[in-house]
């Protein structure tokens, strides 16, 4: 597991990363979940913080952390997103 990350939430940079997001839907062929979507998703983290804030006990996201197993068994993943003073549910 990996720590937090502090993060804050810049609007025109989740607008630029949305905007790769559909040109990747967009792109000709199928996409692999570990290939293409996982590694899209742990290098654009105002975009992965974004949907994520979608959670209603979510109010400021500044903070996100992402999740995986080195041995290659587990992808990397979102393990958790929001505000430093919300306590932290495992």
């Amino acid at each position: 597991m990996k720590d937090f990350t502090k993060l804050r939430f810049r609007p025109e940079e989740c607008r630029r990363q949305l905007d790769k997001f559909r040109r990747l839907l967009e792109s000709d062929g199928s996409l692999d979940e570990r290939k293409d979507i996982l590694p899209f998703f742990t290098s654009l983290l105002q975009l992965s913080a974004f949907l994520s804030s979608f959670n209603h006990e979510i109010v400021t996201v500044d903070r996100i952390a992402m999740v995986g197993d080195d041995s290659g068994w587990s992808p990397p993943s979102i393990r958790d997103v929001g505000e430093s003073l919300t306590p932290h549910r495992s």
